[in-house]
């Protein structure tokens, strides 16, 4: 996998993809309601992002079908 160019720009644009963040929201909710630790939240969300990001740079439709759901189970 390339690294993704996190520069200004780039940072931007990412939290304006409303389909990520509502996917990180969504599991942020979630697992602080069950109690998870709120390190190990930031953690699985920041691995989330980076390979929606890289999928998002190869092919914009399939990124639209990458949830943290997938992530985590498949």
């Amino acid at each position: 996998m390339s690294s993704i160019n996190t520069n200004t720009m780039d940072i931007k644009d990412s939290v304006n993809d409303k389909f990520m963040m509502d996917e990180c929201s969504e599991f942020k909710r979630k697992t602080l309601k069950n109690g998870m630790n709120i390190n190990t939240i930031c953690g699985i969300i920041k691995e989330y992002q980076k390979k929606y990001l890289y999928i998002k740079s190869q092919d914009k439709e399939l990124a639209k079908t990458f949830t943290m759901y997938n992530y985590l189970f498949n």
